[in-house]
């Protein structure tokens, strides 16, 4: 960063230092003194992550402003499902050692609470950061991204006989057992060659960060892509351009994290102010009203009414197995296996929604009617 520049960043931190008492701010300097990357959040940030920051989503924009700095941002979803700050970043460049640098600040502000999974894009630099500084923390990929290059490197293998981009898709979101997704993706090696088939490889290699067999047991709160962080810096763009100076950088960005927030208010005010809709009398209905939020009780409602029109059978004990019902046309036909235990009252499902979302899903809530468990 330029003198002028770093001294305006500076004299920024400084008035936002006086204004929060909880404000924090750090930044790397070259062996010349230049500064080379800044972390900072404030305490509404701090505070958010403290409560929301089990599921991190880190997106990177490039040339924010005069210098084409990288701004990093690390968001989140809160109780509301709506999109919340933990903290940001400026970057002169997108090498390990600077991304190691922003994850160790960023984890040193929040008093070193690791998230359980962070998502990325497929920057290389950032995954080997991850590796080195929070290896504890699950590491997914973006499956925009992943699509995205999909697209790019095996739409050209498709024709009226083969579609490989939607095979593709199966191995990324439908494929529920590893053996199912190793038979397919070999397949689809087989009708690919030149680039498309060094993609393939090297995604691959990094499976376990993006299939749908390997991430369905992932805290994710159905979280699968950065388009949180991007859509939060989608309204940034509206606001800058590649002609700003830092200070003004700041200021715009400090505007556009207010709208958020006070978008976030709104939202907060409207769940207190309005009852939570039901679309039924059912007791689980009643019972867990007055626990969730509107939008997780819409999500929750769902599955109760999928699990109305499942189908039930007992295979041995307390395993089960619920699938489609004969009169059920939406839901996807793939059964699921369902333990219960009675005697600590636990309810698990082979499809992991609970573990990965933590909401119950459907098949758990048939055996659980079954059993004439009600919450």
């Amino acid at each position: 960063m330029q003198y002028g520049a770093a001294v305006a960043m500076t004299k920024y931190f400084g008035k936002r230092s006086m204004e929060d008492s909880f404000f924090k701010h750090f930044e790397d300097t070259s062996d010349e003194g230049e500064i080379s990357n800044v972390v900072w959040m404030d305490a509404k940030m701090i505070a958010s992550y403290a409560r929301f920051g089990d599921v991190v989503v880190f997106g990177t924009t490039f040339g924010t402003n005069n210098e084409k700095w990288t701004l990093g941002t690390f968001v989140g979803f809160n109780h509301l499902r709506e999109i919340v700050v933990f903290g940001a970043a400026l970057m002169c460049d997108q090498n390990t050692e600077s991304f190691e640098w922003v994850f160790i600040k960023f984890l040193e502000a929040h008093g070193g609470k690791k998230p359980i999974t962070i998502f990325t894009d497929q920057e290389l630099a950032i995954g080997a950061a991850l590796e080195i500084q929070i290896p504890e923390t699950r590491h997914a990929l973006c499956t925009w991204h992943i699509n995205k290059n999909c697209v790019k490197y095996l739409s050209k293998f498709n024709n009226d006989k083969k579609d490989v981009t939607s095979k593709f898709n199966e191995c990324l979101y439908r494929y529920e057992e590893e053996s199912e997704f190793e038979d397919a993706f070999n397949i689809l090696t087989g009708n690919v060659d030149g680039k498309g088939k060094e993609w393939l490889k090297f995604i691959y290699k990094r499976k376990e960060k993006w299939a749908y067999c390997f991430m369905k047991d992932a805290y994710t709160l159905g979280i699968r892509s950065t388009q949180t962080s991007e859509s939060f810096n989608s309204n940034l763009k509206d606001y800058l351009n590649c002609k700003l100076d830092v200070s003004r950088f700041m200021e715009q960005f400090d505007r556009v994290l207010e709208q958020n927030r006070e978008k976030e208010i709104t939202s907060l005010y409207d769940m207190r102010r309005k009852l939570p809709r039901l679309k039924s009398s059912m007791p689980i209905f009643r019972g867990v009203s007055n626990l969730y939020t509107p939008k997780v009780l819409e999500l929750f409602q769902a599955e109760v009414e999928l699990s109305m029109l499942a189908h039930i059978e007992c295979l041995e004990g307390n395993t089960y197995t619920v699938g489609k019902s004969a009169f059920d046309n939406k839901t996807p036909c793939k059964s699921r296996q369902v333990v219960w235990i009675r005697e600590g009252q636990m309810v698990s499902c082979s499809c992991k929604k609970f573990e990965g979302v933590g909401i119950l899903c459907w098949h758990a809530l048939k055996v659980l009617d079954r059993e004439d468990i009600h919450l």
